[in-house]
């Protein structure tokens, strides 16, 4: 019976194309139970029209009742599966997760440094403020703008240095004064809607990814929505600081990310050609020594810092996969 049944809907014409129906692009499954002269059909939708879809369930259960007589006809469907997600961000983009083990350590001048840098050596540069809770690229950046929505989608503000950038600044209202108070989930939504629901430019060179500091829900987010991300790792020369450091490194090695290197930032104060450290020395070292990963810049603190960023973005562009 099941083969009687797959040979007459063979011949019926399908809607959607005015040509007969492929079967096996309908038919998943027929099963006759003899016994109680029941026929359960499990099909595919052969497209999104509800009208067209009950005309053909309609010629099924006619090719049933009618031309073979079966008592009890019952069609069922797999659950539409939503087609999976797309990143707006271009797989050629090369993404790099400015990170630190603990905040106080300037990731985020270091991150929109880095960014400006790149821009001026004519590279085309995104940005995402991806510390939800205490989002400050905006402000550091100038673009705290608020996006313009086109057909549905959210353009990136764009700033002085033509950096296209997105925060959590730029969905909250009186976002200067507002503490973020989110559990995991809506953090993570939110993340998901940076990577893809916003119109980036497809031609981007870097997306510099502004980390939240530490080790939570933040990495394993981004490690699974983007599929290859390089890691800049900025630290102090504390020795406090770069022992926290290392378990952010650790944990970026786990997600397979791949090691940019060191920032040493706040590395030193200078008068008159001395050099005073402030904060310590030699932090960065420690870390660099442990893990086999190079300083890429010592910044000191309080002075024109163009120059750093210069050399420090040759070298990440030199070390970026």
């Amino acid at each position: 019976m099941e083969l009687q049944i797959q040979n007459l809907i063979k011949g019926l014409t399908n809607p959607y194309t005015n040509q007969n129906i492929e079967v096996d692009q309908f038919i998943v499954e027929i099963n006759y139970n003899q016994a109680d002269d029941k026929v359960l059909i499990t099909a595919k939708h052969l497209g999104d029209d509800s009208n067209l879809n009950r005309q053909i369930e309609r010629e099924v259960i006619k090719i049933c009742k009618i031309d073979l007589g079966i008592k009890g006809v019952k069609i069922s469907y797999l659950p539409e599966t939503a087609p999976e997600p797309t990143s707006r961000i271009n797989a050629k983009t090369k993404v790099i997760a400015v990170m630190s083990g603990k905040g106080g350590v300037g990731k985020s001048n270091v991150a929109v440094g880095l960014a400006k840098a790149l821009a001026n050596q004519g590279a085309k540069v995104g940005m995402i403020d991806a510390d939800i809770y205490g989002y400050s690229i905006p402000a550091i950046a100038d673009a705290v703008a608020e996006p313009k929505v086109i057909d549905g989608n959210i353009m990136p503000v764009t700033n002085p240095e033509g950096i296209e950038i997105i925060s959590a600044h730029h969905f909250l209202p009186n976002t200067e004064n507002k503490a973020i108070i989110w559990r995991g989930i809506k953090l993570n939504s939110l993340l998901t809607h940076f990577v893809f629901d916003v119109l980036w430019n497809p031609n981007l060179d870097y997306m510099v990814i502004d980390m939240p500091p530490g080790t939570g829900d933040v990495l394993l987010n981004i490690n699974n929505l983007i599929d290859e991300v390089n890691a800049l790792y900025v630290t102090t020369p504390s020795a406090d600081a770069a022992y926290v450091a290392e378990r952010v490194i650790q944990v970026g090695n786990e997600l397979g990310f791949s090691s940019i290197g060191l920032v040493e930032n706040m590395a030193y104060y200078e008068v008159e050609g001395a050099k005073h450290y402030i904060f310590g020395k030699d932090g960065a070292k420690t870390i660099s020594d442990l893990y086999q990963l190079p300083i890429l810049a010592s910044i000191p603190i309080g002075q024109e810092l163009n120059e750093y960023y210069v050399e420090l973005a040759k070298k990440v562009i030199k070390n970026v996969k």
